[in-house]
């Protein structure tokens, strides 16, 4: 703002375009000065207009990420991590692949369709900067008992079945997986049996 006598103010907020005379007061669309709105009320209202918009904004984002937010101890976050390191330890993935993923996470945690699209975005990004899958495993230990553990590693098969093509660093992946999570070598054979069975059966 420059100091001027005469010197335009464009108030944020507002529609309108005042200029500030010499005596301190402002008109409306230019006018004389001294026959306009003082200042100090046109910047309250300002200041009205400007926090009525903070709160309009403010509970509209605050609802969404309510809804969006997947907290760092949150074992969806870990699991949906999980199963997006196994599908791409090969190199590519699939739109096979990523399909059936979307369906084990709207399924298993019962999301809609906007929440499991952020679940993976920000499971993308937190496996992108976790060193190993212990990070991962750790967590879900932490929050599952055995059963819903072995439910992990069952998604975990039925995504490596997805495509029909199971790959050697996919199988090894599940059972570093099993073994982290503790679910013992005849449980995981019984998974993966139980899982290839039911895709033969699909197929």
């Amino acid at each position: 703002m420059t100091t001027a006598a005469n010197r335009t103010a464009f108030l944020r907020g507002s529609r309108f375009l005042f200029i500030r005379g010499a005596n301190g007061s402002e008109t409306e669309g230019g006018g004389r000065p001294g026959t306009g709105i003082p200042v100090v009320r046109a910047f309250a209202q300002n200041a009205l207009m400007l926090d009525k918009l903070r709160q309009i904004v403010a509970d509209l984002t605050s609802s969404g990420s309510e809804r969006l937010k997947f907290d760092d101890n949150d074992y969806r976050l870990a699991a949906a991590a999980l199963l997006v390191h196994l599908i791409s330890v090969d190199g590519e993935v699939s739109g096979t692949e990523r399909r059936k993923l979307r369906t084990l996470l709207m399924t298993r945690f019962e999301l809609d369709d906007a929440t499991v699209d952020d679940l993976i975005v920000a499971a993308t990004r937190v496996e992108g900067e976790s060193i190993d899958i212990y990070h991962f495993t750790s967590r879900i230990m932490r929050s599952l008992d055995e059963q819903g553990r072995a439910r992990i590693v069952e998604m975990m098969w039925e995504l490596v079945y997805a495509d029909d093509h199971v790959s050697e660093f996919e199988e090894n992946i599940v059972w570093r997986s099993a073994d982290l999570l503790g679910v013992s070598s005849n449980e995981r054979i019984a998974l993966k049996n139980r899982v290839a069975a039911a895709r033969g059966r699909e197929t």
